[in-house]
């Protein structure tokens, strides 16, 4: 049986509420009202996004599965699930959802309970996908201010890149100067975990040009719980033999192999 196969939604039909769809060419400004509230006006259009609570519990949603055609697709979520409600324009809800969705979509934020959103995330190629599949995946707990991760250096900076697809030619997930589901995902939990200097760090100043392995090794003594949290992401994607691929791109994007060997290399540990 693979995780996450009978998600049951809540029977709601409006249970997931989603902000409109945030391209390049969107015009978006983010008004940041506290460390709890914030208002995006996108293209003129206003969407107040709050919290009611004072952390979220972390997840990333990884969706796969094969079309008709035997192709492998795949996708990842972020799911943040607040101690109270996270609100979208006075709707509340416990989860907020981040999720890229290509070249015509964009980036999405949507609230829904927690089966709802772990459903969207997994039902996302639709009737493309026959039987997705999903796994689940903690990264702790967060208390950062809206503005830490909902910002123009970290949502606002992934908007206005291009979508990359560089992840079909198997070579990495994406280019630096663009993004795509995953960029998405891991540059949020950056700012949603690591302190505003190495967060910028890792997404800003970084260009793959391996000293990935050198900012893993900071992640060992400054924010332990968090790089085993990645450590242990890869090692269950490289449980499943349909992830062979996903996982081979994620170490060639992170480094991620060369990390955890300077990790066990490492005298001090």
């Amino acid at each position: 049986m693979y995780p996450g196969m009978h998600i049951k939604p809540c029977g709601r039909k409006d249970c997931v509420v989603t902000v409109a769809r945030l391209l390049p060419q969107t015009d978006l400004k983010i008004d940041i009202k506290s460390t709890i509230e914030l208002d995006l006006f996108i293209n003129k259009s206003k969407h107040n996004i709050n919290a009611t609570g004072s952390y979220s519990d972390l997840e990333v949603a990884l969706m796969w599965g094969f079309t008709t055609t035997k192709s492998l697709r795949s996708h990842f979520g972020l799911i943040l699930k607040q101690e109270n409600s996270w609100v979208i324009d006075k709707q509340s809800r416990k989860c907020l959802l981040f999720h890229h969705m290509g070249t015509t979509i964009g980036v999405q934020i949507a609230v829904g309970c927690e089966a709802c959103v772990r459903s969207r995330v997994r039902n996302v190629y639709g009737s493309e996908v026959p039987q997705p599949r999903i796994t689940f995946h903690d990264y702790g707990r967060s208390s950062a201010a809206v503005g830490r991760f909902m910002g123009d250096t970290a949502l606002g900076r992934n908007v206005k890149y291009q979508y990359n697809s560089k992840y079909a030619r198997g070579e990495q997930f994406y280019d630096w100067q663009t993004t795509n589901c995953l960029r998405l995902v891991f540059d949020l939990l950056f700012y949603l975990v690591l302190n505003k200097q190495l967060a910028e760090e890792f997404t800003i100043r970084t260009t793959g040009d391996g000293r990935w392995a050198e900012l893993f090794l900071t992640l060992l003594t400054e924010y332990p719980a968090f790089e085993n949290s990645m450590e242990n992401m890869w090692k269950e994607i490289n449980r499943y033999d349909e992830l062979t691929k996903v996982a081979a791109l994620l170490d060639k994007q992170y480094h991620l192999s060369s990390a955890l060997k300077l990790k066990e290399s490492c005298v001090c540990l």
